[in-house]
C-alpha cells in the first residue's frame, strides 16, 4: 500500500511538473508577445513618425527658390537616406509583427507587403498564393520575408521594371516563394557576390536551411527563387519551436 501511494505521489508530481512547465513556456510566449508587440508600436509612432517629419522638412527645403544647385543635390541624397530608413523600419515593423501575431499568417503578411509595396513606388505588384501557407518557426518566417523584401527592394534599385509578380505556395515538402519582374535584367555571373544583396538573401535563406536561385538575362528580367524545406521550420499551430 505504501509502494503504492509512493507510485501515485511520483505520477502526480510528474504531471504537475509538466503542467507547470507548459504554463512557463505560455509566460514566455506571452512576454515575448508583449515585447515584440511594444517594439512594433515604437518603431511605427516613434522612428517611423520622425522620419515623415524629416522628409516634410526636406522637401520645404528643396523647393526654396535660393537653394544653391550643390545645395538641392544634398537635399535629393538626404531624402533618398530617409526612404531608405522608412522602407527598413517599415520591414521591421512588419517582422516584428509577423513573430508576434498568431493571427496575422505568413501569407497575409506578404500580401499587405507587396500590396504597400506597387502604391508606394507605384509599380503594379501582384501576389499570388492560391493556398494557406503552413506555419513555420518565427525565425524562419521573418527571413523568408526578409528576403522577399530585399529581392522587392532590388527591383526598385536597379531593375527598372513596371510589373512586379510574388508567387508563394507548397511543392515537394517546400515553401516555394518566386519573385520575378520585367524589368532590365542582367548576368548573375558578372555581378560581384556582394552587389543587389544577393550575399545576404542567400546567407539569410541557409540559415533556415533553404536555397537561393537567380535566373536572369539581360533585357529579360529577373526572376529569384526561394524554397525552404518545410521539415527545417515546420510547427503546430499555435506552437513555437525551440
Amino acid at each position: 500500500g505504501i509502494e503504492a501511494d509512493a507510485r501515485a505521489t511520483r505520477a502526480a508530481l510528474g504531471r504537475a511538473n509538466e503542467t507547470l512547465g507548459r504554463l512557463r513556456d505560455v509566460e514566455v510566449r506571452q512576454a515575448a508577445l508583449e515585447e515584440r508587440t511594444r517594439l512594433s508600436r515604437e518603431l511605427h509612432d516613434g522612428l517611423a513618425q520622425d522620419l515623415w517629419l524629416a522628409k516634410l522638412k526636406i522637401g520645404r527645403l528643396n523647393a526654396m527658390p535660393e537653394l544653391s544647385h550643390e545645395a538641392k543635390a544634398v537635399c535629393d541624397e538626404l531624402s533618398g537616406a530617409i526612404d531608405a530608413g522608412l522602407a527598413d523600419a517599415r520591414q521591421a515593423v512588419m517582422a516584428l509583427r509577423l513573430g508576434g501575431e498568431p493571427a496575422m499568417s505568413l501569407r497575409d503578411l506578404m500580401a499587405h507587403y507587396v500590396d504597400d509595396f506597387g502604391d508606394r513606388f507605384g509599380l503594379r505588384a501582384e501576389f499570388e498564393c492560391e493556398d494557406e501557407l503552413p506555419r513555420l518557426t518565427p525565425r524562419a518566417e521573418a527571413e523568408l520575408l526578409r528576403i522577399a523584401q530585399e529581392a522587392l527592394n532590388n527591383v526598385v534599385r536597379h531593375a527598372d521594371a513596371t510589373v512586379v509578380r510574388v508567387r508563394a505556395g507548397v511543392a515537394d515538402s517546400h515553401i516555394e516563394l518566386l519573385v520575378g519582374d520585367n524589368g532590365m535584367g542582367f548576368e548573375p555571373s558578372e555581378v560581384r557576390d556582394g552587389c543587389f544583396g544577393l550575399a545576404s538573401m542567400r546567407e539569410r535563406a541557409q540559415i533556415i536551411g533553404g536555397e537561393l536561385t537567380i535566373d536572369s538575362r539581360p533585357h529579360d528580367g529577373t526572376r529569384i527563387r526561394i524554397r525552404v524545406p518545410l521539415k527545417t521550420g515546420e510547427r503546430a499551430t499555435g506552437e513555437v519551436s525551440q
